[in-house]
């Protein structure tokens, strides 16, 4: 179960897409308000990873480092954060042919790519 803030606040409002950091430690979810909160495995809040650049925040997926990659389904965007929460750059953006992405995963074969639908 996923806890409120210390506050009481809920941090959940409207869950697009959960993953898991690689090592299990860590669980973050991507919701249409507030971009994506991150968890402890005890379901503990932990942070928001937010961005003035991000908006409606609906698929996500964490790369093998750590990292968070998240699309910006209103904001014609996918965004890197670090483990943390805070912003690396962005990746794809309209210009790059990028509209309305929803989902992305990582495949590894030869070399790592990115599918973004």
């Amino acid at each position: 179960t996923l806890q409120k803030v210390p506050s009481g606040q809920q941090v959940i409002h409207c869950p697009y897409h959960i993953t898991a950091s690689p090592d299990g430690t860590r669980i973050y979810v991507a919701q249409d308000v507030g971009g994506v909160q991150s968890f402890d495995r005890n379901g503990n809040h932990i942070a928001s990873v937010t961005d003035p650049s991000l908006n409606h925040a609906v698929g996500l997926c964490t790369l093998d480092n750590g990292h968070i990659l998240v699309c910006g389904n209103n904001s014609n965007n996918v965004l890197q954060f670090d483990g943390d929460g805070r912003k690396l750059t962005e990746l794809l953006k309209t210009t790059d042919g990028i509209q309305n992405p929803q989902s992305l995963n990582q495949i590894v074969q030869h070399a790592p790519t990115l599918d973004c639908v």
